[in-house]
């Protein structure tokens, strides 16, 4: 198991990036990199049990 799925089925780090962010203790950039990344976890866990949802949060984090 990678680091970034461990992250990413911890709904804590998601919260602490926003949080993070809005006071100012992490960059914007970084907190939308950081983003992109649990997504790109989630995307990867979803992948054999629910191909649509994976494809939605890879789309997402791309957009990011």
């Amino acid at each position: 198991m990678h680091i970034h799925d461990m992250y990413a089925e911890s709904e804590e780090f998601s919260e602490s990036i926003a949080i993070a962010r809005q006071h100012g203790h992490i960059e914007p950039t970084d907190a939308q990199r950081r983003r992109a990344v649990l997504l790109t976890a989630e995307a990867r866990g979803a992948e054999a049990s629910a191909p649509d949802q994976a494809l939605a949060l890879a789309t997402e984090a791309l957009k990011l």
